[in-house]
């Protein structure tokens, strides 16, 4: 009886240190790795996301860190243009796919942001922290054709001056107050 406890005991504690290692490598890879935690967008400011968008019908929008696909699905209830959405993360990745399944206008890649070609992009929006909009803004510069727009939550392109900017109150958020930034390039 007392091997039984032992052996028991001993696969208790293999599966908690399996566990363990699987959350640690979990966390490096969605969080550290990211350098940006999934945040939702909340549900009350999205219509203002989709004005200062201002998409067209042959719009090319790409979300950058798109989390679980809420923008890129409010910005597309016609099918007129089209919406890929960027995320490194497992997790919402498999949560934008499974949101966005009903949409065919929106494809999900799994994919670093940075290694991700703009080229084709008229609209960019973003959620991120503003360590990465420090890296961002070389890479719009670089890839965005004139006159792509890109809307930014919370967190500005450092020095620009957007071109339109619009401070929101919501009441499902976790904070009370939202900024967007528009810029054109």
């Amino acid at each position: 009886m007392n091997t039984l406890k032992l052996i028991v005991a001993l696969l208790i504690a293999l599966l908690c240190g399996a566990g363990i290692v699987f959350y640690a490598v979990w966390l490096r890879d969605n969080w550290v790795a990211q350098r940006a935690p999934f945040v939702k967008v909340p549900a009350d400011i999205m219509p203002t996301i989709t004005k200062l968008l201002g998409l067209g019908e042959t719009s090319v929008l790409y979300d950058l860190g798109c989390g679980d696909g809420r923008v890129l699905i409010a910005a597309s209830p016609r099918q007129e243009h089209r919406c890929t959405g960027i995320e490194k993360g497992i997790m919402p990745y498999l949560r934008a796919r499974w949101t966005t399944r009903q949409h065919p206008g929106i494809k999900i890649v799994r994919q670093d942001m940075f290694r991700t070609k703009l080229g084709d992009a008229t609209h960019v929006f973003t959620y991120l922290h503003g360590s990465m909009m420090v890296k961002l803004k070389s890479k719009f510069a670089e890839e965005l054709v004139p006159g792509s727009i890109v809307v930014s939550c919370d967190f500005p392109l450092p020095n620009m001056r957007p071109r339109e900017t619009a401070v929101l109150s919501s009441r499902v958020g976790i904070k009370p107050h939202y900024t967007l930034y528009k810029y054109v390039f």
